[in-house]
């Protein structure tokens, strides 16, 4: 029904959007630009909650907390964390979305 499609399309933005995001967060740590890796945290911390990756979502709300506080001593970790954060989801979205409907 309804929710079963609206969860498929949610699913699709979510993969199209962490890898976006993924991008953004690599490109702010080469321009060591805080802000900026602030910013992908935090919308990867949104999007994963938007589709219940909880998992994803509380990782990504740790290290904004820790940017935040200036907590943060190699950026580059937060990125290898959402990037395996975010690999567990994607492939359980493909999994889900390749299912019959």
């Amino acid at each position: 029904g309804g929710d079963e499609e609206l969860l498929r399309d949610l699913l699709r933005v979510y993969l199209g959007e962490s890898k976006s995001l993924l991008v953004s967060v690599q490109r702010a740590i080469q321009q060591n630009d805080r802000d900026e890796i602030l910013r992908a945290v935090h919308t990867y911390k949104g999007a994963s909650l938007s589709v219940g990756a909880m998992h994803a979502h509380q990782l990504a709300r740790n290290m904004e907390d820790a940017l935040l506080a200036g907590d943060v001593q190699d950026p580059q970790q937060i990125y290898e964390r959402l990037q395996r954060a975010s690999k567990d989801v994607v492939a359980d979205a493909e999994a889900y979305l390749a299912s019959e409907q």
